[in-house]
């Protein structure tokens, strides 16, 4: 029985020091790559998943531009469980992490490493987009040609210098094609 105890210990404290070791890794990757390692706040998370069920008459296929680990892209899956949900990002270790945490957390998500301009979008119903300034203002124009009418797009702290927001609550963007 303790030994049972014992190699249970072992195995938990291996799960402990392997996603140590992972995390210290991203972070590392982030300072390198000089890239902005702030998320979305948890408590910020629900003022999302609002905005999209007032805004939006179809949430079928929501697009998490820019997530990261997947936090809200997993939060996004649990409030619209029969959505399909994609997160893209251009980091190959964040992508990492979010498909190891979406696979404990057991959730049907698909996270692609890709630049957002060679992805197409075009069925997406919904976005969520937490990016650089500098891609804001790129990929508006994109988002205008591939989004069918309707579509909403949610951006975090930072506005689409081509269009207008219909609705603004704190930081958050709301936006209709």
């Amino acid at each position: 029985m303790t030994l049972t105890f014992a190699i249970i210990g072992i195995f938990l404290g291996l799960v402990v020091v392997v996603f140590q070791l992972l995390w210290m890794m991203f972070l590392i990757h982030s300072a390198l790559r000089g890239t902005d390692i702030l998320t979305t706040p948890r408590r910020s998370i629900p003022m999302i998943i609002d905005l999209l069920q007032q805004h939006s008459a179809d949430t079928t296929m929501i697009y998490d531009i820019g997530c990261g680990k997947g936090g809200v892209t997993r939060a996004l899956k649990r409030a619209f469980p029969d959505a399909g949900v994609v997160g893209i990002d251009d980091d190959r270790i964040q992508i990492f992490a979010a498909r190891i945490q979406s696979f404990f957390f057991r959730q049907s998500i698909t996270f692609t490493r890709t630049d957002v301009f060679a992805h197409s979008l075009a069925n997406a119903t919904c976005i969520f987009a937490y990016i650089p300034l500098a891609i804001m203002q790129e990929i508006g124009p994109k988002l205008h040609r591939e989004l069918k009418p309707g579509a909403i797009v949610v951006t975090n702290a930072k506005q689409f210098p081509q269009w207008s927001p219909i609705a603004t609550t704190g930081k958050f963007f709301v936006y209709k094609r």
